[in-house]
């Protein structure tokens, strides 16, 4: 431990000052630091030892769960200093490791012996972490209880630092079950871990007052209408963006009551026109929630607020301070797209590598006499199969996720499939269809019949790519699936959109000036918007034709002034 550390405030300013940590943090941290002062009943940081700051997380989540703080707001205080104490302990300015010495009993549970525990290390050491954390509170093995086990969770979760903390809680309770089968330890009831997904702060639709949900109703119905008088067009909105514009307006209530602790019933669609409350919101957004961040979000919001304030209230005082924000959000320049591009031929190794890894885990299994999770296989073979299809047909992951048997996909009379969405399905609003990839339509036949039914998981589920709960794999898994694949077999990140846009660079590269062909590829409305998107693709590729054109017109040349000097000669000879 480094000495010239003494108490929490010396330990903060050491934090403060490192150029590292964002500034975001820094301020959620001293907020947590004191917390953690009131939680120990003193008024000052500097009264609080380095030594002490293990007992001290200890305090500070006893005190914040008996607080009104919403349940998120806890976790994030919580989260913060254990990060905090990671943080110094990594630098070595604190120690807070759990170091006690295991009695008899915890340590035959915890010896590293197959015929003792289950012979895996992470396992082992997961279960002696439980009882180095029941040590410290001095319960030994035969005296742990469902209730204690509550405890060692939240520990795991709140004041651990560990990230894989839910993985660590599941070993310990594997090796706990193995002792327990073996007669060493009693049956104890292991409580339910919380959802790993984030908490969400909104105020859902249906919890405003009724007053203002019809308030809204009255909004969405003019922004989906087809035809309104007097309204202009680019004020007309498709379902999804209108449900989009919906959970922007749930996520600023859900900021008034949870963050800034209003009364709901003092809510109105006027709020979402309130400088101070939009201001307020934007900045706890970029600086706390998104990391001192300007992301497309946050403009998008704006915009929507923006639209709503011309187009429908006409409230020009609103519209003034909206654009003006509107203005002041601005955000890093975006990286150079190409940058991150992948041809064409290295990325169709990217499933090729799927079906050798399910090749290689299947043959694995058969050395060691071990059966193989055909769910495990059939998710390996779906994500294969998506690869292989974005790489031909770059649709947006969206249409992908949701396509339906027997609706979106069809078999046809001929023996082929083919692929159909209804407009108000498509981005663009208007009907996409295509012929299913011909070359994959055995292993679309293979999946459907072999593997599908597995990643159903029982249940009677229409989408073409389910998940086991019985919807659709969510954006997220597809994310995880093309980015975790391309960064094994490639060593480079790679994301479902980004596919799109190594398909129209390569196209262009091949076919320059083919837009209306790429347009129709990408389901776009306009070759306008593709020429927007994708037309600075072609910028270096202009030069390089322009250079051969170039070229090629001076060797003519030179091959017309030599035919002619050749001419002149054997007239005068």
């Amino acid at each position: 431990m480094k000495a010239n550390i003494q108490n929490l405030l010396e330990l903060l300013h050491k934090f403060e000052s490192d150029p590292k940590i964002p500034n975001a943090r820094k301020q959620m941290t001293r907020i947590a630091c004191r917390y953690a002062c009131t939680a120990e009943g003193v008024d000052e940081m500097r009264e609080i030892p380095v030594h002490k700051l293990l007992s001290t997380k200890r305090q500070l989540s006893t005190y914040l769960n008996g607080t009104n703080l919403k349940p998120n707001t806890r976790r994030n205080y919580k989260s913060f200093f254990a990060r905090f104490l990671k943080w110094a302990e990594e630098l070595g300015f604190i120690h807070i490791g759990i170091q006690v010495e295991l009695s008899e009993k915890w340590l035959q549970l915890t010896f590293p012996l197959k015929k003792v525990s289950s012979g895996r290390k992470g396992h082992r050491n997961a279960l002696r972490l439980l009882a180095k954390w029941a040590t410290t509170f001095g319960i030994d093995s035969d005296e742990l209880t469902s209730l204690m086990l509550e405890s060692f969770r939240d520990y795991l979760r709140d004041e651990s630092g560990i990230k894989a903390w839910r993985q660590i809680y599941h070993r310990a309770q594997k090796e706990w079950n193995l002792h327990v089968q073996n007669g060493r330890v009693q049956m104890l009831d292991w409580p339910k871990l919380p959802s790993g997904r984030r908490t969400k702060y909104s105020v859902m639709l249906h919890e405003w007052p009724q007053e203002m949900q019809k308030d809204y109703q009255k909004y969405r119905k003019w922004c989906l209408a087809v035809f309104i008088n007097n309204r202009d067009a680019k004020y007309h909105q498709r379902p999804v963006s209108a449900d989009q514009n919906l959970s922007n307006f749930e996520r600023i209530a859900g900021f008034v009551c949870n963050i800034q602790g209003k009364p709901i019933g003092s809510f109105s669609m006027e709020m979402f026109l309130d400088e101070a409350l939009i201001n307020d919101y934007t900045e706890w957004m970029i600086n706390i929630r998104n990391g001192g961040k300007i992301r497309i979000t946050q403009k998008r919001l704006i915009a929507q607020l923006l639209g709503m304030a011309k187009g429908y209230y006409n409230n020009e005082k609103a519209s003034d301070w909206l654009t003006r924000l509107q203005n002041n959000l601005v955000s890093e320049p975006v990286k150079n797209k190409k940058e991150a591009l992948i041809p064409l031929e290295d990325l169709m190794l990217v499933p090729y590598a799927i079906k050798q890894k399910r090749l290689k885990i299947a043959k694995n299994a058969r050395k060691r006499k071990q059966k193989f999770s055909m769910l495990h296989q059939a998710k390996l073979f779906m994500e294969e199969l998506i690869y292989r299809f974005l790489l031909e047909r770059p649709i947006r992951q969206k249409n992908l996720r949701e396509m339906k048997l027997s609706i979106n996909l069809l078999h046809q009379e001929d023996g082929h499939w083919l692929v159909k969405y209804r407009g108000e399905e498509m981005k663009n609003g208007l009907p996409f269809q295509f012929h299913f990839p011909i070359e994959l339509e055995p292993m679309l036949v293979e999946y459907i019949k072999k593997y599908r039914h597995y990643v159903c998981n029982g249940y009677d589920n229409e989408y073409v790519f389910p998940n086991p709960n019985g919807g659709h794999i969510d954006a997220r898994v597809i994310q995880r699936m093309v980015h975790n694949n391309t960064i094994e077999a490639l060593g480079k990140p790679m994301n479902p959109h980004l596919i799109r846009d190594c398909v129209a660079y390569d196209f262009l590269k091949e076919n320059p000036g083919q837009y209306l062909i790429l347009s129709q590829l990408l389901a776009h409305s306009d070759p306008n918007t593709t020429i927007q998107i994708y037309g600075h693709f072609e910028a270096e590729e202009a030069v390089v034709l322009y250079d051969r054109w170039r070229k090629n017109k001076r060797q003519e040349a030179r091959s017309t002034h030599s035919n002619g000097k050749e001419e002149k000669n054997v007239a005068r000879g």
